[in-house]
């Protein structure tokens, strides 16, 4: 038998690639987190495996296990053990006592944190890292519950080194899909004399933001001609997007209001691990190139001096005018979690 300890993306992939087909065992959340990785990574398994009693609580509507015992595994499987470290052996045993003949690969323990964004790298971020030192508008924004705080995107100490100069001037900002209102309460506060447009397609918006003469809330289509055309208008100084995620439309946004930006002004792209996401989900993934690729081109454009490499990504042929157009307007772009930070000239 094959003995192999998975820690790393690069292990798994291996792993995955050196087996005719995969299973997982366990019917957890560790189990469940494991099936989401890999159908966003488009990995297609065999089928999850566990024991009777635990395939009847099984902790997710993601599993449907199959039973151990009706399960038949032969030369060329892998089985991806999703247990704690004190279960694997005695499971190991049960799954070598199933094997037709010749070895089964599978794995004795992953750590839990492996799939998910363990608490620590927040908490380092937020007391010891390069952006510790900015904490006004990370505690705004946990008064106000936005997700762009620390317990969830992590971005207010980011997004505070970027716009502390803005803090006392005057001027208007964007922000689209305002969800019910708890970053724009958070920018209320934060820029005290800006004023502030939220766009949304959803009316139920109005329920939970308040206006006045400082906040405006527009119930439109963000990517329509004529409210990127009204948005433009209105010479923004700080776009904050955080719609749909949608491919296309966080590159129509990008593509349609960039140019609006007065001089100097930041241009925040946010959810961008959507455009992780397989084409075969279809959730977000509307098109065959990503907004990643997209920035990732303006990136690239300013980096290397007005050039780009379109032979490795062929796709990007249509939208070149437009990545040139921001390229040569563009002063750094920047990336951290889950989003990017463009700031222009």
């Amino acid at each position: 038998m094959i003995y192999q300890t998975i820690s790393t993306q690069r292990e798994l992939t291996q792993f995955i690639d050196g087996h005719r087909r995969i299973f997982l065992y366990g019917a957890n959340s560790l189990a469940a987190g494991l099936i989401v990785f890999l159908m966003q990574e488009d990995v297609k398994i065999s089928g999850v495996i566990a024991r009777d009693g635990e395939r009847e609580k099984a902790e997710n509507d993601v599993i449907r296990p199959l039973a151990l015992s009706k399960t038949r595994l032969f030369p060329g499987d892998g089985v991806i053990l999703c247990v704690e470290e004190r279960e694997a052996e005695e499971i190991g045993h049960e799954l070598e006592q199933r094997i037709e003949s010749g070895d089964i690969a599978w794995n004795r323990f992953m750590r839990d944190d492996f799939f998910s964004r363990p608490e620590s790298d927040a908490i380092r971020s937020r007391e010891r890292g390069f952006f510790s030192r900015y904490q006004t508008l990370q505690a705004i924004g946990e008064q106000t519950g936005t997700d762009k705080a620390a317990k969830y995107h992590n971005y207010c100490n980011k997004y505070e080194f970027f716009l502390r100069d803005l803090r006392d001037r005057a001027f208007t900002m964007i922000e689209l899909g305002v969800f019910r209102g708890a970053s724009v309460r958070m920018w209320r506060e934060f820029f005290p004399r800006a004023r502030i447009i939220g766009v949304d397609r959803d009316e139920k918006c109005r329920q939970s933001i308040k206006e006045d003469e400082r906040t405006t809330l527009l119930i439109r289509d963000v990517c329509a001609v004529g409210t990127l055309a009204e948005l433009r208008a209105c010479r923004p100084t700080l776009i904050v997007d955080d719609a749909s995620h949608i491919w296309s439309e966080q590159i129509r946004a990008l593509f349609g209001l960039y140019d609006s930006l007065t001089d100097g002004g930041i241009y925040l792209l946010e959810d961008l691990n959507t455009s992780f996401l397989p084409l075969s989900t279809r959730v977000y993934a509307d098109q065959t190139v990503s907004a990643y690729e997209i920035v990732s081109a303006i990136a690239e454009e300013v980096s290397g001096d007005g050039r780009i490499r379109l032979s490795r990504n062929r796709g990007l042929i249509p939208y070149l005018d437009d990545i040139e157009r921001i390229a040569r307007q563009t002063e750094m772009v920047s990336f951290i979690r889950d989003c990017c930070i463009l700031i222009k000239k």
